[in-house]
């Protein structure tokens, strides 16, 4: 090499781009010549990592699975620190001497942005991000019931979806709990822009059920009570009793024709007193 001299036993190369080899000769007086080959392998800059993260279970969710593939990864000079991210926040380290790392992330609250960064520990200059992506949030149902029936009135039963899928396409199917059967209600349910309606004439136990993208999701509401209409006059009612509702506050006087005893339990439809 120009300018390397014979007597030099340190020598600096310039920046090496590729893979070089090199051969250095020593000679003491009339000895034979002592050679040494050198080959410099120069690593490939790291890539950008490809990066994927999936739920555990499309439907009832533990956690995240992640996963990043990195490139160079020659053998001898694989070896990378990698940093696994929700939203910002670091949740992982991992070390990998294989060309591609795994972490899996326990939460319940799995929605939000995900990401990793490698860093190449053989060049602690080089770290990359990796491409983001994005968990939404797993869908809900709210099954909404009025708390009574009216004189066996029809009344509207709502069942609501939280957190719509934005794949949409979502099926709904209303149920009234028999004997710890579900039985579909003959009505058809009315959708609505975020879930769907049903109608029912009587007490009972209903479920609301919304299938979005091969998940099924249920919530359960109930009408409890029967309600009589009344007047502003007073209704006699059995047991000697006498209703007297008063419209200027919405009060309702229950009276007796006979004394009461103290420690008694009255029971008026289901309802204790």
């Amino acid at each position: 090499m120009p300018y390397a001299g014979d007597m030099n036993p340190l020598w600096l190369t310039n920046k090496i781009c590729e893979d070089h080899w090199f051969r250095v000769e020593s000679q003491n007086g009339v000895c034979p010549v002592d050679q040494v080959d050198i080959y410099l392998p120069v690593k490939p800059q790291l890539q950008t990592p490809i990066f994927t993260a999936t739920l555990d279970d499309n439907c009832s969710p533990t956690g995240v699975n992640m996963t990043v593939t990195y490139t160079p990864c020659i053998s001898g000079l694989c070896n990378y620190t990698i940093c696994w991210f929700h939203d910002g926040i670091l949740i992982g380290t991992t070390n990998s001497t294989t060309s591609s790392s795994s972490f899996f992330y326990l939460t319940n609250m799995p929605q939000g942005n995900y990401y990793a960064e490698v860093k190449d520990n053989d060049c602690p200059l080089e770290i990359e991000k990796s491409n983001v992506v994005t968990i939404d949030k797993v869908f809900q149902v709210e099954a909404l019931c009025p708390c009574f029936i009216c004189e066996s009135d029809f009344t509207t039963m709502q069942g609501i979806i939280v957190d719509f899928p934005s794949s949409g396409g979502c099926t709904y199917q209303w149920y009234e709990l028999i004997g710890g059967s579900l039985v579909p209600l003959a009505t058809i349910p009315t959708a609505t822009p975020l879930g769907a309606s049903a109608q029912t004439n009587h007490v009972g136990t209903y479920v609301f059920e919304a299938s979005c993208g091969g998940c099924k999701q249920r919530d359960t509401c109930a009408t409890s009570l029967h309600c009589l209409r009344i007047e502003t006059n007073d209704i006699a009612m059995e047991y000697g009793m006498t209703l007297r509702p008063n419209p200027s506050n919405g009060e309702l006087q229950l009276n007796f024709n006979k004394k009461l005893p103290s420690d008694g339990i009255f029971e008026f439809d289901g309802c204790k007193w």
